[in-house]
């Protein structure tokens, strides 16, 4: 089979697995314009930065980038039963299978290095996939600060703050890490600092987002639009340095 065809056939299979799950869980009653919605303002987003992307294909960039967020909803909705083996599994199955048809696809890159920041960029939206449903709420970690610190039930602030605390920078860190590793990866692709930097905002923003959003289905979970906003102030914070240090470094360069 010819490199080519492999790559439509590639993007058709997992067109066809996106396309059953929205099908399915429009069966069961369940609103699904939300992730289906993202998907089409992401290939939206792919198309702008066309120049910017490793990759050579951009639907299936798309396709794979969407799966997260229909697996984000997934988690998140109440109405839906993940079972290791049905949906879950076929979803990460083929993003993985997705993913080492796009580093096939590579033309003079080091495919490795390409293959690890495709799945890492995968596992970073599994993982707010996750956080963002019912069991990524604080509780656990309130009674695990509550039992190493051998607090009384009274002193249940003491633990509270401490959570609150990690929470809130990990929110900060996590999403301006995301952004300036996004923001780095399009400037070795393509030396355009502040083109690299609108692609660092443009791909986690949508995830907080959602993140946020999808909070609101579990009974145990409250989305906060500052959450949102903590979130771009880490994106905005790196991203500040990444351009400041890639300016300095140009024009550096170009000096000599």
């Amino acid at each position: 089979m010819k490199t080519e065809n492999l790559r439509w056939w590639a993007a058709g299979v997992f067109a066809s697995l996106a396309i059953l799950q929205a099908v399915k869980w429009g069966a069961m009653g369940l609103a699904v314009q939300g992730p289906l919605l993202l998907l089409l303002v992401i290939g939206l987003v792919v198309a702008g930065f066309r120049d910017t992307l490793p990759f050579r294909n951009h639907f299936l960039f798309v396709f794979a980038y969407g799966s997260v967020f229909l697996l984000m909803w997934a988690v998140g909705n109440p109405g839906v039963e993940l079972v290791i083996g049905r949906t879950w599994v076929a979803t990460v199955g083929g993003l993985v299978a997705l993913a080492g048809v796009l580093i096939w696809n590579l033309k003079g890159r080091q495919d490795f290095k390409w293959l690890l920041a495709f799945i890492g960029a995968t596992g970073f939206g599994l993982l707010i996939a996750f956080i963002c449903g019912p069991n990524g709420g604080p509780d656990w970690m309130h009674n695990f600060f509550m039992r190493v610190w051998n607090l009384e039930p009274e002193e249940w602030e003491i633990a509270h703050k401490a959570v609150a605390l990690i929470r809130k920078s990990l929110h900060f860190l996590g999403y301006g890490l995301a952004a300036l590793c996004t923001a780095v990866m399009a400037y070795r692709v393509r030396k355009d600092v502040w083109r690299s930097a609108l692609f660092g905002i443009a791909w986690p923003l949508p995830i907080a987002i959602f993140d946020e959003s999808q909070q609101q289905l579990s009974a145990v979970r409250t989305g906060q639009v500052w959450d949102v906003l903590l979130d771009f102030g880490g994106m905005v914070t790196f991203l500040t340095v990444f351009v400041i240090w890639n300016l300095r470094k140009e024009k550096y360069n170009f000096e000599e």
